[in-house]
């Protein structure tokens, strides 16, 4: 390197020091830049920069650059607490609370401030993910739930719309680890669950429906009627229902509703109302069955049909169908009738008071 120019510098004025100004024409100084060199000595990286050795050991030298203009970086000032100088190695330290880092990399005269994982910036939910926004992540109820914050706590509210007690025909039943379980009884009731439907199902073991020699029969707000009719009765007790016939012949039942009452074949029947008691044939009847009628209220009685069925008198036969009847015009009318051909056709073989044939 090239020798330029030596001069003396006095500071204070009894202390002379000499300057040496030297030039450069490839680089700028390093730290590695010392032998030869003492403090003061002027450094010029031409047409770049110029540097001065303001310290020097016995191994290494310190080179600090001239500003091109102003007076460099002499503080530095944080959000709160005011101006901060250099210490006496004239380094200002930059350092973070918790979850931050400052890391330096002089050959790229760069410092880095990196956040720690220890603060989450990705919050992963059942479905999705949120990430916060501007440091914000909102935390929202939806579906009856609310959610408040006070402090550094969340509060995460079910509201009245989230039923936490269930109640039953007798006691109730609240969620415990946020299930409630669902259960039927042995042999009779079985549940099941899919997505977010549960299903009661009624055990085949509980007879639904009952079938008779003529019909079937429902219960209907969980009873069944079992009657006796004529000769024959009914007695109930505990589990047991007794049928008791006192008789033979045909059994007879006295119909007091309007109806239309469905008629069973080799049976008498009694009507009695104020207004006329409809009579159903019944739809399955073999060949030689009987049926009687018997009026005795004011209001008489009215014999109707199923489809295909016909009604004969004498000559008359009445329409076949559910639109044929036969009924009395007056209270105290009475028939016998015999199937002639089954399910379909029935003759009366006695009649008593004016019987109407349609």
């Amino acid at each position: 390197m090239p020798f330029v120019d030596k001069s003396t510098l006095t500071y204070p004025a009894t202390n002379s020091f000499p300057v040496r100004k030297w030039l450069d024409q490839k680089r700028a100084p390093t730290s590695g830049d010392f032998k030869n060199f003492q403090i003061f000595d002027i450094w010029i990286f031409e047409g770049q920069s110029a540097w001065i050795m303001i310290d020097r050991t016995a191994t290494s030298g310190l080179w600090v650059q001239f500003s091109t203009s102003g007076t460099g970086i002499l503080t530095i000032t944080g959000d709160v607490g005011g101006a901060v100088g250099p210490d006496g190695a004239n380094n200002i330290k930059l350092l973070t609370g918790a979850s931050l880092t400052v890391t330096g990399n002089p050959g790229t005269n760069t410092l880095t401030i990196t956040l720690d994982s220890t603060v989450p910036l990705q919050f992963n939910e059942s479905v999705g993910s949120a990430t916060a926004a501007a440091n914000i992540i909102n935390v929202v109820g939806t579906g009856g739930i609310t959610t408040s914050g006070a402090g550094n706590t969340i509060t995460i509210t079910a509201g009245a719309t989230v039923p936490t007690t269930f109640t039953e025909d007798a006691g109730s039943a609240t969620p415990a680890a946020n299930n409630l379980n669902v259960v039927g009884t042995a042999n009779q009731i079985t549940t099941s669950g899919a997505g977010s439907t549960v299903t009661i199902s009624l055990n085949g073991k509980i007879a639904n429906l009952y079938t008779a020699d003529v019909g079937t029969a429902a219960p209907a707000a969980n009873n069944l009627n079992i009657l006796g009719a004529g000769s024959t009765s009914t007695s109930a007790s505990g589990s047991t229902v007794t049928i008791t016939s006192t008789g033979g012949g045909i059994a007879w039942s006295e119909i007091t509703i309007v109806g239309p009452t469905q008629m069973v074949v080799d049976h008498g029947y009694i009507t009695n109302n104020g207004s006329p008691v409809q009579l159903l044939l019944p739809m399955v009847a073999v060949l030689g069955s009987t049926i009687v009628i018997v009026g005795k209220g004011a209001g008489g009685w009215l014999l109707t049909q199923n489809a295909g069925q016909t009604i004969l008198l004498g000559a008359s036969a009445s329409t076949v169908g559910v639109t044929g009847t036969v009924g009395s015009s007056e209270s105290s009318a009475c028939i016998e009738m015999v199937c002639i051909t089954a399910n379909t056709t029935w003759r009366i073989r006695d009649a008593n008071g004016n019987i109407i044939v349609t």
